[in-house]
């Protein structure tokens, strides 16, 4: 610590400056993190799904909920099959500190089986921030979001088991 009227020596000043900027070269080098948030909840299947659950990880805590439909005519690839299709839609994500809407970006597809006892459907999602309150109020960035939405529609026991049971990961930065 200087005293009163004490001056830093310039090699010293030189060193704190050059200090001062690698730690400031750093940060904007290492700029927002990609960071993954697991989701779990349930869904609707009616002319398109809407989602609900809950959602913690490094992107927050909270529930979300959102629709998304089928934007086009089905088809087969060797990526995606059996039966796949676009999608349309949006996801709200509500946390403690703000809410975070995103818009399914094109690109986007949900892969769609159906056997006696179960329907799946695979959803593969680009999402685009489009909005937010509180502190993502001026959030934006870009996040994917892997979904599982399992049917189970079954005898177990002689009771009928008739359920849907939804998990997926989003992974992505927001800014």
């Amino acid at each position: 610590m200087l005293g009163r009227g004490e001056r830093l020596r310039p090699s010293a000043a030189v060193a704190a400056v050059a200090i001062a900027a690698c730690v400031a070269a750093g940060a904007a080098l290492a700029g927002p993190r990609e960071r993954a948030t697991a989701l779990t909840g349930s869904s609707q299947w009616t002319s398109g799904y809407a989602i609900a659950g809950t959602f913690d990880g490094g992107l927050g805590r909270g529930t979300y909920s959102g629709t998304m439909t089928a934007a086009g005519p089905t088809f087969t690839s060797s990526t995606c099959g059996p039966v796949c299709a676009p999608l349309a839609g949006s996801i709200t994500f509500s946390g403690r500190v703000g809410t975070l809407t995103a818009s399914v970006q094109p690109g986007s597809v949900v892969s769609m089986e159906d056997i006696a006892s179960h329907s799946f459907r695979d959803f593969r999602v680009q999402l685009r921030v489009v909005g937010g309150t509180g502190h993502y109020a001026h959030a934006r960035g870009r996040l994917s979001l892997t979904y599982s939405s399992v049917w189970t529609h079954e005898w177990v026991n002689g009771v009928f088991d008739d359920g849907i049971a939804d998990a997926g990961t989003l992974t992505g930065t927001l800014r």
